[in-house]
């Protein structure tokens, strides 16, 4: 009788060590694919290839789990020139350069409008010209697929997507037909993990 009490809690004992070990592997696994970045600064100064003169900033805090394959993100911005009219993420492009689309040619006719971007534009939230997407301030929260496909893992974890928030201010620039804030944005935030 007291060989089975024993072995009763060796068995015991064996099954609550892998217990724990098994919540310890599952905790440090979760570590090791969950990326986070808080407090990313949105400037016009990152904006490309010409700098934007804006006073609007802003911050944009990002997560992303490789075991979910989704990019969660919350911004918030203030101090821009008009309401905005865009929000973007595109790529792929590392800090100081831009994602132009080769293909990217306007008419004239689309030089003023509200969807025209020369950025290959990875997702995009857009307003109904005239009415505008959110206020000057505000916030904006979303999630973005990972598929490997038209937005890939390795880009995102390097640093090669970028947020643009664009306005309805048009402000023609050097570039023949380009308009900073409502075709290269007003300020812009590159999506980095540390």
């Amino acid at each position: 009788m007291k060989s089975t009490g024993l072995t009763a809690c060796f068995l015991f004992s064996a099954l609550a060590l892998t217990s724990l070990s098994s919540c310890e592997k599952e905790s440090e696994q979760k570590k090791a694919n969950l990326y986070v970045k808080k407090d990313i600064a949105f400037t016009g100064a990152q904006i490309r290839p010409v700098s934007s003169p804006s006073a609007g900033t802003g911050s944009m805090d990002v997560w992303y789990d490789k075991r979910e394959k989704i990019l969660n993100y919350a911004i918030r911005w203030s101090g821009l020139s008009d309401s905005i009219i865009a929000i973007r993420i595109n790529g792929p492009a590392p800090s100081g350069f831009n994602a132009v689309n080769p293909a990217f040619n306007p008419a004239p006719a689309a030089f003023t409008n509200y969807s025209t971007s020369p950025y290959v534009t990875k997702q995009l939230f857009i307003g109904t010209a005239p009415r505008a997407l959110y206020p000057s301030s505000g916030t904006f929260a979303g999630t973005m697929l990972i598929d490997g496909v038209r937005v890939n893992e390795d880009d995102l974890l390097n640093g090669q997507y970028f947020f643009t928030l664009h306005t309805k201010t048009l402000l023609p620039v050097a570039i023949p037909g380009s308009f900073l804030y409502r075709w290269l944005g007003e300020v812009r935030a590159q999506i980095e993990f540390d």
